[in-house]
């Protein structure tokens, strides 16, 4: 062997081996969890917070430690709501059955001393209706005036607007119901909503094609009558089939039409 294959073959063993099959590094992203899911905490329209979480190992109250710092800090009563319901710190996030990128509220309000109530305060809350219903769960009024304030501002940016104290106790309801879905969605999720709400209701436009429409038809009818020989009977009986026909057209209007609108 000379002295040139002795220099090579050393400086092949001072090599490190090559793994040809080696498979791919593992991400060393401590976050990189397939069960992760995002939330949006909405505590305004205008300030919306993400988390992203494991609900099957993470607790509720870990949800105010991540996003709600400050106030905490501040000692601010936190309040995290989702489809009516009031999430508990010591659970765990699994139990309210969150999906990924779902919208929760939250309700930051000063921290309030609250009293033994009196039976006159218990007679009161067994008669609650809408988010007043709250208090028995330990709210004050302070926290639900808060609550309806931010409720009712968002059923304003989403269209749904209510002039009467009532209208807006049932919306309240609607809502402590899980039946308010354009409430509880994600930006994404409330512009379809909002559009095929849209489309369903139509606007004025449609509403006066639907008119003239009705009135062609009935002048078509007419025209079927003047110019089509029928017999007596069958002019007659046609007759009376339209004229049967208006009340039918109005409980028809007033059913889909009115009570819907």
């Amino acid at each position: 062997m000379g002295k040139y294959d002795e220099i090579v073959e050393e400086s092949l063993e001072s090599q490190q081996p090559m793994h040809l099959f080696s498979g791919p590094e593992e991400s060393s992203d401590p976050t990189a969890n397939p069960n992760h899911i995002t939330i949006f905490v909405k505590v305004t329209d205008t300030d919306v917070r993400t988390i992203s979480l494991d609900p099957l190992t993470e607790l509720v109250g870990n949800i105010k430690t991540r996003l709600f710092a400050k106030e905490i800090e501040e000692s601010k009563c936190i309040r995290l709501i989702y489809g009516g319901r009031v999430l508990v710190d010591s659970h765990l996030i699994s139990v309210y059955k969150l999906h990924d990128k779902c919208v929760i509220h939250g309700f930051v309000t000063d921290p309030v001393d609250e009293q033994p109530g009196s039976s006159r305060t218990m007679l009161r809350r067994s008669q609650a209706r809408g988010l007043d219903k709250l208090e028995e769960s330990g709210y004050s009024a302070d926290d639900i005036h808060g609550m309806k304030f931010h409720f009712h501002a968002m059923c304003v940016y989403s269209g749904i607007n209510k002039d009467s104290e009532e209208e807006k106790i049932v919306l309240e309801e609607k809502w402590l119901e899980g039946k308010l879905p354009i409430i509880n969605a994600n930006p994404d999720e409330r512009s379809r909503i909002m559009l095929s709400k849209l489309h369903e209701k139509g606007d004025g436009l449609n509403f006066i094609l639907g008119i003239l429409t009705g009135l062609v038809l009935s002048f078509l009818s007419l025209l079927i009558l003047k110019f089509v020989k029928l017999s007596k009977f069958q002019a007659f009986g046609t007759k009376i089939g339209l004229i049967l026909s208006l009340p039918v057209m109005v409980i028809i209007f007033i059913t889909f039409f009115v009570g819907n609108s």
